[in-house]
């Protein structure tokens, strides 16, 4: 008996100092669902969180697409810890990009709880909305999974735009301290007296006669060479590959949709798919570049490069690439910069 209760007794401390060790610190990326039929189902969502003891500080992205045209809203959020559940609520819209005014008073609550088995923190919780004297209350759920890497998160490149992903500690690159290496004393250097050399007079001539000698004719030229302007391939071909991603296909043609995933602010861009320039310094926006690309059968691998042609109002630059494979639809972050490029590289599926 004894035996089974200090079992039972070390499991709880185990699961208690498990819950201790894991924060909701960092990204958290997935998708919101709904139990409406006249609401959004296809809505892409992420968290950056911090945590402090039991209260949560941090912003909600919600991002969608609806005839070509990307929406997206950037919320400030905060929460708290009760009881293993985690209740974080709207608290500030920063910025959207919808036609019209929101209304203020819809507030977006969203709950998820530790998990029981690990102490981890899941985040397939559920959300609603509270009801107004113009709108019913709206419910759903999230399905939401840590970003392995939070910089290359859609959330991450907003923030930096709107100049707020500093107030998190997890999205601010710790600067390696260099040495203070000392300055070399200068050299002095001895002036070098160079002997006069005196052209002796060429044989047969008096001696007071002047000796002159001919300098050379100058010539100045008025006309300026210049460079021979670097074509887009070959300016793209000059930067390395910086974030890279794989995506899988079956079809031999694919639909690509590139995007302004945040502030519209210039961010303009080419596109090199095995070599041949498909889109040539398109300025993004939120409504959406087109492109049908066709892939041999033959063909298993091919790659895409997304090159920098400025770094907009806020950089870098930064987009969304949508892929369309029939009804599947994979959506892809980028991000690139001066010095190097962002890439994709499509892989075809074997045949089963």
């Amino acid at each position: 008996m004894k035996a089974f209760v200090f079992t039972l007794l070390f499991a709880g401390l185990s699961f208690i100092a498990a819950a201790q060790n894991s924060t909701l610190n960092g990204v958290w990326s997935g998708s919101l669902t709904n139990d409406s039929n006249t609401v959004r189902k296809d809505q892409s969502f992420e968290l950056a969180l911090t945590q402090y003891d039991n209260k949560v500080f941090g912003y909600a992205h919600t991002q969608f697409i609806v005839n070509d045209t990307l929406y997206y809203i950037m919320k400030r959020v905060k929460g708290v810890i009760k009881d293993s559940i985690c209740e974080v609520k709207d608290d500030e819209v920063i910025s959207y990009n919808f036609r019209g005014k929101l209304d203020k008073g819809i507030i977006t609550s969203y709950f998820f709880e530790i998990n029981k088995q690990d102490g981890s923190w899941q985040l397939n919780g559920k959300w609603q909305t509270n009801k107004t004297k113009k709108y019913y209350a709206v419910t759903g759920k999230m399905a939401l999974a840590q970003a392995a890497n939070p910089h290359s998160t859609k959330i991450s490149s907003h923030l930096q735009e709107l100049n707020l992903a500093k107030s998190l500690p997890f999205l601010t690159p710790n600067k390696p301290e260099v040495a203070a290496t000392p300055k070399p004393k200068p050299v002095e250097q001895k002036k070098v007296t160079q002997p006069k050399t005196v052209t002796p007079p060429p044989t047969g001539m008096a001696k007071n006669e002047k000796v002159v000698q001919a300098q050379p004719e100058n010539k100045m030229s008025n006309e300026v060479i210049k460079p021979a302007e670097l074509t887009t391939k070959q300016k793209i071909e000059q930067r390395s590959v910086g974030n890279s991603q794989t995506v899988y296909f079956t079809a031999d043609s694919l639909q690509l949709a590139l995007y302004d995933n945040g502030e519209i602010d210039g961010d303009t861009v080419s596109v090199q798919l095995n070599g041949q320039v498909i889109f040539d310094k398109e300025c993004l926006k939120s409504t959406a570049l087109r492109k049908t690309v066709y892939i041999a059968p033959d063909t298993d691998e091919t790659t895409l490069i997304l090159y920098a042609e400025n770094l907009g109002k806020y950089p870098p630059n930064t987009g969304l690439l949508v892929v369309y494979e029939g009804d599947k639809r994979t959506q892809i972050h980028f991000s690139a910069d001066l010095q190097q490029n962002a890439a994709v590289f499509f892989k075809r599926k074997p045949k089963q």
